[in-house]
């Protein structure tokens, strides 16, 4: 017999790693579709390309039923969806917001398993994120692999699921056409974080060494500006970058774009804060170097590309990278199914045993 899930959608960014799952999630089982938060037609999409309609020609076929409860969610509504005949919920994010807590506490009471997914690379690393959502936003938690597995010491409620929108890049040819720099927080809009100290500005730029590398390899230099909803002028961001880039400097500047597994694997070179972003060029082998303190390092502490805003440390990391073989051991560690591209089948077998031990 075939079963029923509600899958939640609420923060595009966090959920594209799951979307993947739908089509084979579908092959066993019918699915509704609730959208709440930056997910919901109440948003206006705060970048420069709005992802949500790609994902509606992506999967809508896939939706019997599709719910829009708006940017809050419920939180300051009542439930007004029939939970009862659903066989498992299963959340975007690992977080008890937008009602999500409300969403948990009428699913527990018909015993229906809620699974979260794993924010990010940076969140969900220690214990004490689990411990925020757990019991509140979700029964079982989907992460990235082993490494989560160590910390959090909770292995029966977590299934690793590697990183599913990862799996396409098995596909995709390097071309090797640019020196790509994602960027994470700008110093024009926020103020110093102490677990995000370092910040994009015109002395950052300078120690990555760009103009150097780009006479060096004659490659452009792209940059990717984080889309943020707290930010809501995307050209407010993309002026700043335009100020502070060497005059000299051959470049582009993205923020949205339509497939980011497309703009990494055309990268000669990633220069990049820990994002979970890297794991697409790590995974392909592509010379990856992350920058200390200017992102969350989470999953990455234990990445040998990891190194200090120093224009030498960095060029040292590069010629290391380009004489060595993928970092096979970290991607296994951190990335259920990272090596052979099977996270989508490894996400769904997780599934599928949940289902098996509450059904």
């Amino acid at each position: 017999m075939r079963k029923k899930t509600l899958f939640v959608v609420s923060v595009y960014r966090v959920g594209e790693r799951i979307h993947p799952i739908i089509p084979e999630l579908h092959k066993f089982s019918d699915i509704d579709l609730l959208k709440v938060n930056e997910m919901s037609s109440e948003m206006n999409w705060y970048g420069t390309i709005d992802p949500r309609i790609n994902f509606e020609k992506s999967y809508h076929q896939y939706f019997d039923n599709i719910f829009d409860r708006g940017y809050d969610g419920f939180k300051n509504k009542n439930i007004d969806i029939d939970l009862s005949h659903y066989d498992i919920v299963i959340y975007d994010d690992d977080r008890p917001r937008y009602g999500m807590g409300k969403l948990y506490d009428v699913v527990s009471n018909f015993g229906i398993p809620m699974l979260g997914s794993i924010h990010g690379g940076g969140r969900g690393y220690g214990p004490e994120d689990y411990n925020k959502g757990v019991g509140k936003a979700f029964d079982y938690l989907l992460v990235f692999g082993n490494t989560d597995i160590d910390v959090h010491e909770k292995g029966s409620k977590l299934i690793k699921m590697g990183i599913p929108s990862n799996d396409i890049l098995k596909t995709h040819q390097k071309s090797e056409e640019y020196i790509l720099c994602p960027t994470n927080l700008l110093t024009n809009h926020w103020e110093k974080l102490d677990i995000c100290p370092l910040q994009v500005d015109e002395n950052y730029l300078i120690k990555l060494g760009l103009i150097e590398l780009q006479r060096e390899f004659g490659k452009k230099v792209v940059f990717k500006i984080k889309t943020r909803h707290n930010n809501p002028n995307p050209q407010d961001d993309i002026n700043f970058m335009k100020s502070i880039v060497p005059d000299d400097l051959d470049y582009e500047i993205f923020m949205d774009v339509e497939d980011d597994n497309l703009l990494m694997s055309n990268a000669f070179l990633v220069l990049s804060p820990a994002s979970t972003l890297a794991f697409k060029s790590i995974q392909l082998g592509i010379p990856t170097v992350l920058i200390n303190k200017a992102g969350i390092l989470g999953h990455f502490r234990d990445y040998k590309g990891l190194v200090d805003l120093d224009t030498q440390q960095i060029f040292d990391e590069i010629e290391r990278q380009y004489t060595s073989d993928k970092e096979v051991d970290f991607i296994q560690n951190v990335i259920e199914g990272g090596i052979d591209f099977t996270s989508t089948k490894k996400c769904i077998e997780g599934i599928e045993r949940v289902l098996n031990e509450n059904n």
